[in-house]
């Protein structure tokens, strides 16, 4: 019967479909092996009131992949945190930035990996004029 060749020919189109779609998937930046790594350690940045990051200065003992935490403590207002780098340093393997979303008052972002490179990195608050007003700091990574 002909019955067999139907069902073939379907099972052909839907693998090549999930095929398709598989590498399309993987093409738009989905997950990246970033996420999969282990991080050196994990920081935790506290976005508090009166326009301080806590801490505002962090030294990295060697370049690699790490885990952030953070939470805006702050009961009034909204932040963020931006990780930016100077000087050359690489942030996930070029010079530019990452940063969380704006953090309602009592709100933390999802833990994020970021890998980093030797040198400075400026740490700072996007919203508003809270970078101005003095919600920033340094992140420093020295040499393996």
């Amino acid at each position: 019967g002909g019955g067999g060749e139907f069902v073939r020919a379907r099972l052909v189109v839907l693998l090549s479909c999930l095929l398709l779609v598989s590498l399309i998937g993987a093409g738009c930046g989905g997950y990246t092996e970033l996420e999969y790594r282990k991080p050196l350690d994990t920081i935790e940045v506290d976005l508090a009131g009166a326009r301080t990051l806590e801490p505002s200065e962090i030294t990295l003992d060697r370049p690699g992949t790490y885990a952030f935490r953070v939470k805006n403590v702050s009961d009034d207002v909204a932040h963020a945190l931006e990780i930016r780098s100077t000087d050359g340093a690489k942030i996930d393997y070029k010079e530019g930035s990452v940063r969380t979303k704006d953090l309602p008052p009592g709100e933390s972002a999802p833990e994020f990996k970021v890998d980093l490179g030797p040198g400075t990195y400026e740490i700072s608050c996007p919203v508003g004029h809270h970078k101005e007003e003095g919600m920033k700091g340094t992140l420093t990574v020295k040499e393996d």
